[in-house]
């Protein structure tokens, strides 16, 4: 039966106002993607990517949350040059995490919640910035408001995010993973002697991993730790209901466990 041109039409709005399927998403990104190829490298490579990470956000917020975990070990290994600075993977995809989700708020799919912590978070931010008074180093100043303010972010996206299992499982999963692959290379370095002299302690190499430093590698290890240990005793419901998520956690524990021994950290021992 043939519709009415103001049917299609109407059909045509409804289908704009409502959150798009994953397909049209992903069209967009093949689209975008065949655009941005013939640009020169890098800035067409890193529009490429910043674009599907973006929709990744949008698709699956967990998923853009667990990149940003799974980032922070890998930043290390280099940055990709723009103009006169660099821009790591934690950057990237940390961009790309605020950018969709606004579009998930502009769309009715996602709703930030203010909880208490993120109202302690912001307290933190509004203190470094009244701090301006005495500000000796502006640029210092600034670059440390934008981590903290970039953390509090991220943490109120993540808190959004992870409302959902699946989200939670990606997130623990992703935490696990960073912490076992930098683990694996603070490995390689103690036993082939990888490194600086400067670095041997007692006659054995501190693991300092992709942190370029073992103090730094320590305090990593120190954030994930914990909450891996605590997901491979405590019946979490997430974990309780993935039996191999407990598994995971317990291996990272335990293999970072190790890594955190071989910096040599009094720090991160403490």
């Amino acid at each position: 039966r043939s519709e009415s041109t103001s049917t299609v039409i109407g059909r045509l709005k409804h289908s704009l106002a409502t959150p798009s399927p994953a397909w049209l998403y992903l069209l967009l990104t093949a689209v975008v993607t065949g655009l941005l190829v013939g640009l020169a490298w890098p800035l067409g490579a890193l529009l490429v990517l910043t674009s599907s990470l973006v929709i990744i956000g949008i698709l699956w917020p967990g998923a853009i949350v667990a990149l940003v975990v799974l980032s922070i070990p890998i930043q290390g290994l280099g940055s990709i040059g723009v103009g006169t600075g660099g821009v790591t993977a934690t950057r990237l995809i940390v961009g790309a995490l605020i950018v969709s989700y606004l579009v998930n708020i502009a769309t009715g799919r996602a709703r930030p919640r203010l909880v208490p912590v993120a109202w302690a978070h912001g307290l933190v931010v509004g203190v470094l910035v009244a701090s301006i008074v005495n500000v000796i180093e502006p640029g210092l100043w600034a670059s440390e408001i934008y981590r903290w303010g970039i953390a509090g972010v991220v943490f109120v996206v993540a808190d959004d995010a992870l409302q959902r299992p699946r989200a939670r499982v990606l997130v623990i999963f992703a935490t696990g993973l960073g912490v076992i692959l930098a683990s694996v290379v603070g490995f390689v370095q103690v036993i082939h002697n990888a490194g600086p002299p400067s670095y041997v302690a007692g006659g054995v190499l501190r693991a300092y991993s992709t942190f370029g430093a073992p103090n730094a590698f320590a305090a990593y290890l120190e954030l994930g730790l914990p909450l891996l240990a605590a997901l491979s005793v405590v019946r979490w419901d997430t974990v309780a209901r993935y039996r191999w998520l407990r598994w995971w956690c317990a291996s990272a524990a335990l293999i970072g466990g190790i890594a955190l021994l071989l910096t040599q950290s009094r720090g991160g021992f403490l």
